[in-house]
């Protein structure tokens, strides 16, 4: 159990509780040995600093406690050019949720100290700029163990080429076999794997595949679906461009993952999104839609210090001291309808209706009076000023009796390297705006899906509780690069009991979860534990 405190605010973890596993010895198997993930991993004791900021201070940081959350008295340097429109918009949400997470931080603060989660500033703590955690994560482990293995390996696989294999304590494989498979360890406690002589910690009742984004599309019939879905996508950023950290992937490449594949009825997203207003935007303005999944909550993992206090100044642009997830619940294609131009009935007796017009027809059809009504716009503020882009484009888009309601998205073309296509089937740009209509032509025959709860009281599947908006979770992080918290006992409330869960993106597993990635044995590796008692 992960959770240390819950609120209406959100959740306290203590990640490095949750990582103990046991692996059984011996024959019988009676007897296991504890393994935890290190405690130096998780000694952040102080806020994050470049090494040349720690010696030019000697460790020493002027910060002060303001509505919970640290913040910088530095001099401030003046920007010689404003702001441009995504980094407006990105500060316009970093002030809506500033408030949330600062007050979720004032409210496990005491709480955390009391339980013994936060240490007491009393001059004890290393100062040495977290040297004990960085060291941690800088040891050897995997390393560079699975770089320019899946290359190409992709190609040639079939169905029928990608098994399901079980793993049992001690198996020993080469790196080349553990690829293009899917791997499964149905024992009770952990096991450690050997790959090419390198041991890693395998969880209980896990499943894995080790490979390129082709095998997910070949292997995801032997995987089935799934309740719950977290991604974690390797965003692109420039910095990782030139550093050359990992390999990141485009959004068009994430589009073509095929989610629908591997989500059931109701099946609960959860995408991790980094502190770019371009991220966020693509999630639910086009990843969430194309795969319909509607957005239902933002919820915030604020990183803190073992004595509590946020591991960056709130208010920092350069580096937020939290990371954003982006909640949704996905409706597959039995709740959705085929529309274009006609209409579209629903019959008890017969069933559905599709129309399969084109979509060059639409000049011709009552979308015309919309798209007219737009080029008339002079500019987003003069559209907006006469009511919502949605409910304008709606009143022109209805025909009465009939489900002809098109769904479209007012995206701003300032926003530069944030939109990779501008193209629309309706064929109109303009110079300050654009409209893009919804990816496939679908229409919800009911709007029950808004709710969390609703849109899930037919299936029986799921827990009719409704998602929080606002939340905010609050851990000290592992200093491993991208480690996220673990999840399951926050979103467990808003799942079936026995749901089935997968990651995707992973470089960790989880007890009792299927877990997919490139990268997805690189924080299993036996150097980042140690035996414990």
């Amino acid at each position: 159990m992960s959770v240390i405190v819950e609120t209406e605010t959100g959740w306290l973890l203590d990640h490095h509780a949750y990582s103990v596993c046991r692996v059984s010895e011996g024959s019988t198997g009676n007897l296991c040995t504890r393994y935890q993930m290190r405690r130096s991993l998780f000694d952040i004791v102080s806020p994050f600093v470049m090494d040349s900021q720690f010696r030019k201070t000697g460790g020493h940081f002027q910060s002060e406690m303001g509505e919970g959350c640290v913040t910088n008295k530095k001099r401030k340097r003046k920007r010689k050019e404003p702001l441009n429109i995504g980094e407006l918009r990105a500060e316009e949400f970093h002030q809506q949720v500033k408030s949330h997470i600062c007050q979720a931080h004032t409210s496990f603060l005491e709480a955390g100290t009391q339980s013994g989660y936060f240490l007491l500033p009393d001059g004890t703590q290393p100062n040495d700029n977290n040297m004990a955690s960085r060291s941690a994560a800088a040891m050897q482990g995997a390393r560079d163990m699975f770089a320019g293995l899946l290359v190409g390996t992709g190609a040639d696989c079939t169905e029928s080429w990608l098994p399901l294999r079980d793993i049992y304590n001690g198996l020993a494989l080469r790196s080349a076999d553990i690829v293009n498979g899917v791997w499964q360890h149905k024992g009770k406690h952990s096991a450690i794997l050997y790959i090419d002589d390198q041991p890693f910690i395998i969880p209980h009742e896990c499943t894995f595949i080790l490979g390129e984004m082709s095998q997910l599309t070949i292997g995801a019939p032997v995987l089935g679906t799934f309740d719950l879905l977290v991604l974690d996508p390797p965003w692109e950023s420039k910095s990782v461009k030139r550093l050359k950290k990992y390999n990141m992937l485009g959004n068009t490449e994430l589009l073509a993952v095929p989610l629908e594949q591997l989500m059931s009825p109701g099946c609960l997203v959860v995408v991790w999104v980094t502190n770019r207003q371009k991220h966020r935007d693509f999630v639910t303005r086009q990843l969430f839609p194309r795969k319909h999944i509607t957005h239902l909550a933002t919820w915030c993992w604020l990183k803190v210090t073992r004595t509590g206090k946020p591991v960056r100044a709130i208010d920092d642009r350069q580096k937020r001291p939290y990371e954003v997830l982006l909640l949704g619940r996905y409706a597959d294609s039995r709740e959705l309808v085929w529309h274009d131009r006609e209409p579209v009935r629903h019959d008890s007796d017969k069933g559905l209706e599709t129309a399969t017009n084109s979509a060059d027809d639409l000049r011709d059809s009552p979308y015309k009076e919309a798209i007219k009504m737009k080029a008339n716009l002079t500019s987003e503020t003069d559209f907006l000023r006469n009511g919502s882009h949605e409910t304008q484009i709606k009143k022109h888009c209805t025909m009465e009796g009939c489900s002809m309601q098109r769904n479209f998205t007012i995206m701003d073309s300032g926003l530069g390297d944030e939109l990779e296509e501008k193209q629309t089937d309706l064929g109109f740009v303009t110079d300050k705006q654009y409209v893009e209509p919804a990816p496939e032509r679908f229409t919800r025959v009911s709007d029950e899906h808004i709710s969390g709860s609703k849109c899930l009281k037919d299936t029986g599947l799921h827990a009719t509780v409704d998602i929080p908006d606002n939340r905010v979770i609050v851990s000290v992080p592992c200093s491993l690069h991208s480690k996220k918290p673990p999840l399951y006992d926050v979103l467990k409330l808003y799942l079936a009991k026995d749901a089935r869960c997968c990651e995707m993106f992973a470089r960790n597993l989880q007890p009792g979860w299927t877990s997919w990635g490139n990268e997805v044995l690189i924080h299993q590796h036996l150097d980042y534990y140690e035996s414990v008692t």
